[in-house]
């Protein structure tokens, strides 16, 4: 059977943005016959308020990025320019530049939107 996915949104009493909430089929050729209580469903809850918690050893490992390197990644999936990230991170705006261009050669991106969307399209969201 086709897998079937719905997505909606929850709205929040507080007023902030809505969670969402996606809600898949897990096909049942996917899991052991053997278990008679696999899931029917996997669901899966995005708060966007929240900031990414992503391990930085999963991002070191997925594109074999430095320590720093890798502190600035997650400062843009974040939601910071280069220039914030750089006064967060405590370094210049040119060592900023140096490290993102690193970045840029081994995830394989030239334009810092590319980069972020690589980034959250990983396996890093899960982490």
């Amino acid at each position: 059977a086709p897998t079937v996915a719905q997505a909606l949104a929850v709205p929040r009493p507080s007023g902030k943005p809505p969670l969402g909430v996606l809600i898949r089929s897990v096909p049942l050729s996917e899991w052991s016959e053997d278990n008679p209580r696999r899931p029917a469903c996997a669901i899966f809850i995005r708060d966007s308020e929240r900031k990414s918690q992503a391990s930085h050893d999963i991002v070191r490992k997925l594109f074999d990025l430095t320590p720093a390197e890798t502190e600035l990644a997650l400062a843009l999936v974040n939601g910071a320019t280069l220039e914030e990230a750089a006064d967060e991170l405590d370094i210049s705006k040119n060592t900023a530049r140096s490290h993102l261009r690193a970045i840029f050669s081994k995830t394989g991106v030239t334009r810092q939107a590319t980069l972020v969307r690589t980034l959250l399209n990983s396996v890093l969201s899960l982490g």
